[in-house]
């Protein structure tokens, strides 16, 4: 399963020194690719960080490693109704994280999957019961940045995606599809749309990244493959506009 997204933000200082937490007392998340290029380009006004003479990875690549692997989620109770006819295959079920950090819906036919290995402070995943490489999931670490922009604009952090894609053991080419910026919750968003296309599948990607106030880098991916795309593209938009990185108080 190719699950690399963000393999771009690199030199910011995250704080990765927290005790890492998992929700509902279980961790959940995605398989990484070992595949990963440990060189980008830095984004404006970033410098790259010496590796340190331990032999332990700098700042940097810690900061790009956690954004590497950012594809992860859950399940919890109450439906959300597909809109309108044959929009949807099916219903979409709402998941509100225990300690209210965020709320999404998803396909109900997901289901949990297992992660052996942590990544992030906080990451959950959920697969497809039907469709091979239809993925849905979220990461969650605390940056020492309080906006997007901190990183760079949203076409900088796209094309260092598909830079990196590009450069990836494997990849035949990739491709960005769009880019948008708004408003989450009072906090800058982006949203980015893009497929990989290599020897393991044609993969299309929507992921939409959040600093909240608290400081936290929250990043949502839905991936499928481009074969499949058509009939649940309509899924994909749904989750991605479904997030939100606070639980509504009804």
């Amino acid at each position: 399963m190719n699950t690399t997204l963000f393999a771009l933000l690199v030199p910011l200082t995250l704080a990765l020194t927290p005790p890492t937490r998992v929700f509902g007392g279980k961790t959940f998340g995605f398989e990484a690719k070992s595949s990963t290029r440990q060189l980008v380009t830095p984004l404006r006004g970033m410098r790259p960080m010496r590796a340190r003479s331990s032999g332990s990875p700098p700042e940097g690549e810690k900061i790009r490693r956690k954004l590497i692997f950012a594809l992860p989620a859950l399940v919890v109770g109450g439906g959300l109704r597909a809109r309108g006819d044959g929009e949807l295959r099916g219903e979409l079920e709402r998941y509100a994280s225990p300690d209210g950090e965020f709320v999404f819906s998803y396909p109900r036919e997901f289901k949990r999957a297992p992660k052996l290995l942590k990544t992030h402070q906080n990451e959950l995943f959920l697969r497809s019961t039907q469709l091979k490489k239809y993925n849905v999931g979220i990461t969650i670490d605390p940056v020492t940045i309080k906006t997007l922009k901190d990183f760079g604009t949203v076409h900088q952090v796209a094309e260092n995606i598909i830079k990196l894609e590009r450069e990836k053991e494997g990849v035949m080419n990739a491709e960005l599809k769009e880019v948008s910026r708004g408003i989450l919750d009072g906090n800058e968003s982006y949203f980015i749309d893009y497929t990989a296309d290599s020897t393991r599948g044609n993969i299309r990607y929507f992921s939409k990244l959040v600093v909240d106030s608290k400081q936290r880098l929250y990043v949502l991916t839905i991936q499928a493959k481009q074969d499949d795309f058509s009939k649940v593209k309509a899924e994909m938009e749904a989750v991605i506009e479904s997030f939100h990185t606070q639980s509504p108080t009804v």
